[in-house]
C-alpha cells in the first residue's frame, strides 16, 4: 500500500537551473526494475530514470517560455542567469541596476553573449549587455510614471509621438533633419523644453508659453546656420547666418527670405560725412531713405539730404540747406534695405 503522507518526488532542477538532456535512454532487458532515487550505478531508480529525463526537458521548455502558467522565477544574482526568461529580483541582489528597489528582468541568452532589460518597482527601465563573461554597466532607457510621463533624457532618431496625457519632462534630443515631432490630441505637453538638433549643428528649443502657444527659440551660442521652420514645405521663418537682430538706436533685423532692414541716426553731421551701416549687407543695398530731424523746422533750416558712394558697408551723406549751401550741422535718420 502506498503511504500517501510520505511521498517523494523526482529532483527536477527548477527555473534558471533547468537543464536539457540531449538524449532519452532506452530501458534494457536484464535491468532490475527498481524504484527510489535515480542511481543507475547502484541499480537504484531504474524505473524513474526515463521519467526524470523527460521532466528535466519539460522544466527547461517551461522556463525558456517564461514560466507557462507561473510567475517569474526569483533569482539572487542577475549576473549568473544563463537561460532566457523572465525573473524577479529583490533589492540587494548582485547586479541590481538601481539600489534600493527590486523589479523584474527579461534575460536574452545568446550563443556567446546576452542582454537584459530590467524594469524596477518604481517604473524605471534599464538595459545592459554581456560579452563573454563581462557585463556592461546598466544604462537607463527611460523613466515611466503614472499617466505615461517620461522623466529624464530621451534620445529619439525618427518620430516621437505623445498622446493622451503624456508629458516629457527634461531634455529630448531628436536628431536628423527627417525627424518628426508629432503632438496628438488629448493634452500631450512638453515641459520645460524640447531641444531639436538639426544636422548636429543648430539647436532649437520648443517652449510652451504661458498663453499655451508653442514657441521655437534658437538656443544661445548655437553655430551660424541657414535654418528655417517650415509647415507643409513652406517657410514660415528663416534665419540666415549671423545674429538675427539688434533692436538698438543703430540696429538691424534679418527678415524671412534674406531681406535685411537697417536703421540709424546721424547727429550734427556735415556734408560729405562717411557713415557705416550697423552691419555689412552680404550682397547689395536695395534702397536708402532719409528723414530730416529738426525740433523747429522752417524754410531756411530745411535740409536737402542725399548720398553718394553707396556700398554694402555704408555711404557718404550729402546735406545742403534751402539756399544750396553745404550744411555743416544737420541731424537725420536713415533706413536701408538690402540682402
Amino acid at each position: 500500500m502506498v503511504d500517501v503522507t510520505n511521498l517523494k518526488y523526482l529532483p527536477v532542477p527548477q527555473g534558471p537551473y533547468a537543464t536539457w538532456p540531449d538524449e532519452i535512454l532506452r530501458l534494457e532487458n536484464g535491468w532490475w526494475p527498481t524504484g527510489g532515487a535515480v542511481d543507475p550505478a547502484n541499480d537504484s531508480g531504474i524505473m524513474n530514470w526515463q521519467a526524470l529525463l523527460l521532466a528535466e526537458r519539460t522544466e527547461f521548455l517551461k522556463h525558456a517560455l517564461g514560466g507557462i502558467g507561473d510567475v517569474a522565477f526569483d533569482v539572487a544574482s542577475l549576473n549568473t542567469i544563463g537561460r532566457s526568461g523572465l525573473f524577479n529580483y529583490a533589492d540587494g541582489v548582485t547586479g541590481n541596476p538601481l539600489a534600493g528597489t527590486g523589479g523584474r528582468v527579461v534575460h536574452f541568452e545568446g550563443e556567446s553573449d546576452a542582454s537584459q532589460v530590467a524594469v524596477t518597482a518604481t517604473g524605471r527601465m534599464f538595459w545592459r549587455g554581456r560579452t563573454a563573461a563581462n557585463w556592461s554597466s546598466w544604462a537607463e532607457a527611460m523613466s515611466l510614471t503614472a499617466g505615461g510621463d517620461i522623466d529624464g533624457d530621451l534620445d529619439v532618431a525618427g518620430q516621437l509621438s505623445l498622446s493622451g496625457t503624456g508629458r516629457v519632462e527634461g531634455p529630448v534630443d531628436v536628431e536628423g533633419v527627417s525627424a518628426v515631432i508629432r503632438f496628438l490630441s488629448g493634452g500631450g505637453a512638453v515641459d520645460p523644453n524640447l531641444r531639436w538638433l538639426l544636422d548636429n549643428v543648430l539647436t532649437w528649443t520648443l517652449r510652451q508659453e504661458a498663453d499655451g502657444s508653442l514657441n521655437f527659440v534658437r538656443s544661445p551660442g548655437a553655430p551660424d546656420h541657414n535654418a528655417a521652420i517650415k509647415i507643409n514645405g513652406r517657410k514660415i521663418w528663416t534665419e540666415p547666418p549671423g545674429t538675427a537682430q539688434a533692436l538698438t538706436a543703430a540696429g538691424y533685423r534679418r527678415l524671412p527670405g534674406g531681406l535685411i532692414l537697417q536703421w540709424s541716426r546721424s547727429v550734427n553731421a556735415s556734408n560729405n560725412t562717411e557713415l557705416s551701416f550697423p552691419i555689412a549687407f552680404p550682397h547689395q543695398v536695395l534702397a536708402l531713405v532719409f528723414g530730416d530731424y529738426n525740433d523747429t523746422p522752417n524754410a531756411v533750416q530745411a535740409d536737402v539730404l542725399g548720398y553718394r558712394q553707396l556700398s554694402r558697408t555704408g555711404f557718404t551723406a550729402t546735406a545742403y540747406n534751402a539756399d544750396g549751401d553745404e550744411n555743416t550741422n544737420t541731424t537725420f535718420n536713415y533706413m536701408a534695405l538690402g540682402h
